[in-house]
């Protein structure tokens, strides 16, 4: 009792030491989440910290007096986001215990030393007067930011790529975050050539205008990405108004804003904001893009909480568990040494009491439990056995005093008896001549009966032969029907699977249909977008023409764009005729497709309805073979009851001689049985 109870606790504390491993792990990966999410929001937040820093320095270093020092204030506040947020991130980092990432971390740590080397150059140029500045610094300020927000980047995909492997269920959010950032740094990058152009006071390049087209478009693709994701989690609203809010800069009352400010770039002779207070109005559209990016990377760090949270209660739990497990085996480990020790304490007890010994004293008679209602069972059993020993000591005494009474008994019966047994004997003596002529008379009756029972018998085995060849034969036949229905179920099986390929090739061929429909409409608008850009570059075209000598620049960018919409329109008109044959190849194969179907659904009922017609005929064989089975079981029975008549009737026969021969036997027993008699009951008077 013991071992199983100690086998079935070691099964139960194994099963939680596994689950609690189990839960260990997922906290443990949990945990790793939440802290890699919350790195990863310090990240994005320095990213934003070191972009509005480096595009801060490369205008300030155009700027003097009044302008200068309000921009500084406001690279001030930059650079203490990027101080703080990184410093956060990396011990974030480290408190996971992973040295995963320290390539990384020691190629940000470097990209961070040398911006501060950055900052201090910059300064140092600010004291000097415009003209003394050194020309070069802008480059080294722009190539040393974009590699310190590189570093960072790639230290925050890491951290990303580490979550999604970890808990796969966070990916959308990764996404989101990813392509929000990607928009921003994209929106960003191309308003930099604005504030570039703004701070130097001079009109952009015909490359740079291409150059803000391409990021523009790129970054509302982006966005748009984020869009989707947001539309398929309605669970989550708040990264929803966050992609709403980041139309304060792709919305229409900035667009036309922004695009009134890049056309008053291409002429100095045509008015422009100034540079800091246009930084803080696309700063401010660009934070709402910049929202959209924290708003996702706040529910990723949310979502590994409530993670990390979850398992840490299940790990609670399971800890919990697996020391109630424990305590339990201790528990029934306790139980069964005690009930086995009172066990074997009762069994040496009535072993004692088994062989004789009533001095034994039965142990456990004061225990309240099933072990003393046992001991006081045993005890019962020990008074019985003292009370026996008892009984016998004065049965002895009694048996002298009724030996005397005993011999006067017995000769009293002995003259009844002689009496009785001489009337039995004489009707004995009558009995056995009545009983020879009866045998006789019987052994012509059984004579008779084995040959009519040897006739019946004969008949009866032609029948059961007969019955048994039938059977063979009809359940060779059900065997056939069986094979033959079976084949055919196959068939239909197969028929069946045929018409569901055929349904499924229909639903893709016209899945395929309605794609090639849905392309051909996007080709249609492309191709309206492509006419009008076509007609817009023409009429910039004009009006660069109008301008002169300033339009010039306007010009080129103009014919640019009308080129790409000529390729454009070409393009959708090859791709237009591409879809055509594509959606009448897929309208003859839904066709063919439906043609095939229907010819298989009638397949099918037809194998169907021969399967069940099979199916029937067997039933109906099986019936038949079950019936012969029962009649030539029954013949056989009758055959075998047959045999059996004739061996009891040649029993009989020598029973009945038996009998005549016992009844002259008898005869002359009857009269020895009376010499017996009066010889026992002159023995008996004598005793």
């Amino acid at each position: 009792m013991t071992t199983i109870i100690l086998l079935l606790g070691l099964i139960a504390v194994g099963l939680c030491g596994r689950s609690l491993h189990r839960s260990w792990e997922s906290w443990r990966n949990a945990d790793e989440v939440s802290r890699l999410a919350a790195a990863d929001k310090l990240l994005l937040r320095s990213l934003s910290g070191g972009r509005y820093e480096r595009v801060g320095m490369i205008t300030l270093l155009a700027l003097e007096g009044s302008a200068a020092e309000e921009n500084q204030r406001t690279i001030a506040a930059d650079a203490a986001t990027l101080d703080a947020s990184v410093p956060a991130a990396l011990a974030d980092l480290a408190a996971t215990g992973s040295d995963r990432f320290a390539a990384r971390v020691d190629a940000l740590n470097a990209a961070v030393a040398a911006w501060a080397g950055i900052r201090s150059a910059v300064s140092e140029q600010m004291r000097k007067p415009l003209a003394a500045r050194d020309k070069a610094l802008s480059g080294r300020v722009g190539s040393e930011g974009t590699a310190l927000l590189a570093a960072i980047e790639a230290l925050a995909v890491a951290l990303e790529e580490r979550i999604q492997h970890l808990d796969p269920t966070l990916a959308d959010l990764i996404a989101a975050r990813t392509m929000a950032w990607n928009a921003r740094n994209l929106a960003g990058t191309a308003d930099v050539v604005i504030s570039a152009a703004l701070a130097q006071n001079r009109v952009v390049t015909a490359q740079e205008a291409r150059d803000m087209v391409v990021f523009r478009a790129r970054a509302e693709q982006a966005i748009g990405t984020v869009r989707t994701i947001a539309a398929r989690h309605p669970e989550m609203p708040a990264l929803q108004a966050a992609v709403a809010r980041s139309d304060a800069y792709f919305g229409p009352a900035f667009t036309e804003r922004r695009a009134g400010v890049v056309q008053a770039l291409s002429d100095l002779a045509l008015p422009r904001p100034q540079v800091v207070p246009w930084r803080k109005e696309i700063g401010a559209a660009l934070d709402t893009i910049t929202g959209t990016a924290e708003a996702a990377v706040t529910l990723l760090s949310g979502a590994a909480d409530a993670h990390a949270g979850a398992a840490r209660t299940d790990l609670a739990v399971n800890a919990a568990v697996a020391a109630l497990a424990l305590l339990l085996a201790g528990i029934g480990l306790a139980v069964a040494a005690r009930v086995t020790g009172a066990i074997g304490r009762m069994t040496r007890a009535m072993d004692r009491l088994a062989g004789g010994d009533d001095a034994v004293a039965v142990p456990d008679l004061g225990r309240r439990d099933e072990i003393g209602a046992m001991a006081r069972a045993v005890a019962v059993f020990k008074d019985n056995l003292v009370r026996n020993r008892a009984l016998e000591d004065e049965a002895g005494l009694a048996r002298t005093g009724a030996e005397a009474q005993r011999r006067a008994a017995m000769a009293e019966m002995a003259g009844a008896f002689e009496a009785r047994i001489g009337r039995l004997v004489a009707a004995l003596s009558q009995a056995a001549g009545r009983l020879e002529g009866s045998a006789g008379t019987m052994a012509d009756a059984v004579q008779e009966t084995g040959r009519q029972a040897a006739e019946v018998g004969a008949t009866s085995r032609q029948s059961s032969a007969t019955m048994q060849t039938v059977a063979a034969a009809a359940e060779e036949m059900s065997l056939t029907a069986r094979e033959i229905g079976g084949q055919v179920t196959d068939s239909a099986g197969l028929v069946s699977g045929a018409v569901a390929e055929v349904r499924a090739t229909d639903a893709i061929v016209q899945a395929l249909e309605g794609g090639a429909r849905t392309i051909g409409e996007v080709v249609a608008l492309i191709q309206g977008i492509a006419s009008q850009t076509n007609l817009l570059a023409l009429n910039a075209t004009i009006e660069a023409a109008r301008a002169g000598e300033a339009g010039r620049g306007f010009a080129v960018v103009a014919a640019e764009v009308k080129e790409l919409a000529g390729q454009t329109a070409r393009a959708t008109d090859e791709i237009s005729g591409q879809v055509a044959q594509i959606r009448e190849a897929t309208r003859r194969t839904v066709a063919a497709v439906g043609g095939i179907g229907g010819s298989l659904d009638r397949v099918n009922t037809g194998s169907s309805a021969v399967a069940a017609a099979v199916e029937q005929q067997q039933a109906t064989m099986q019936e038949v073979v079950r019936n012969l089975a029962q009649m030539a079981h029954g013949s056989g029975v009758v055959s075998e009851s047959i045999a059996r008549v004739q061996v009891c009737a040649g029993e009989a026969g020598s029973a009945a001689a038996e009998v005549a021969q016992a009844a002259r036997s008898l005869s002359q027993d009857t009269a020895d049985l009376r010499g017996e008699v009066d010889a026992f009951l002159a023995g008996l008077r004598a005793a």
